[in-house]
């Protein structure tokens, strides 16, 4: 079962290349999001020529909040420390962070934002009491030797909010570290399930207005909720 999210994400993919990590603009976004209490730093994007540039990232002291304006897009970013500790706020919470976030920040872009995600990911580190065999019809060589390692991941478009949306399915069994303490970890066997909805990117037209990116994260965590009740009454 997936219950506790290990960290969300919003992305808005918004042209934003001319505001870059000057004085001025750090004073103007810091301004505007005080209340969230973020601290100024930069971090380096990749551009298509291989070049590195640096971009604004803002965060609080602990890193667990953070947005990073790169050149094209808005992550904004909410994860625990430590996968033992699940995140402090719903899906829904956050989305309406995100909105709240969009409001004060929106008077220093030149355009609309052209497309939206939502993200979560979920960890369980239990047993997965037979996850593979539900998902997988695997050869005889997988029924005899049962992998320890495997990717499932369904792609499926509905409409919300009006747009085009994909809704992406995607679970990992893998190996992982758990930290016990800041020297020490060990090794385990984990399921971690990642969830995301975003709007076509076919679509590149500037339209999201205030309203528009309120209704999308406004109904995109009811999808969410469902899909995540969904693949839990699925593999219990």
């Amino acid at each position: 079962m997936f219950k506790n999210p290990i960290k969300f994400q919003a992305s808005i993919f918004v042209d934003s290349k001319e505001i870059t990590p000057t004085s001025s603009n750090f004073i103007k976004f810091l301004g505007a999001l005080e209340s969230y209490e973020l601290l100024p730093n930069t971090v380096q994007e990749i551009t298509p020529s291989g070049a590195l540039v640096d971009r604004i990232r803002l965060a609080t002291t602990d890193n667990s909040f953070s947005l990073v304006i790169a050149t094209n897009r808005i992550d904004i970013e909410l994860q625990t420390n430590d996968i033992n500790i699940p995140i402090g706020k719903t899906i829904d919470e956050f989305s309406k962070q995100i909105c709240d976030m969009w409001t004060k920040i929106t008077p220093f872009f030149l355009t609309l934002p052209f497309r939206l995600a939502l993200l979560g990911t979920y960890f369980n580190d239990k047993e997965s009491n037979g996850l593979h065999e539900k998902l997988f019809k695997s050869s005889s060589f997988y029924t005899d030797f049962p992998p320890f390692e495997w990717t499932y991941r369904l792609a499926s478009l509905k409409t919300i909010s009006g747009e085009e949306t994909n809704i992406i399915t995607k679970i990992d069994r893998t190996l992982a570290e758990l930290k016990n303490s800041p020297t020490t970890s060990n090794p385990i066997n984990a399921t971690i399930l990642a969830l995301d909805i975003n709007t076509s990117p076919k679509n590149t037209s500037p339209r999201f207005t205030q309203p528009n990116l309120d209704g999308f994260y406004s109904e995109a965590p009811l999808e969410f909720v469902s899909l995540l009740e969904n693949i839990n009454s699925f593999i219990k």
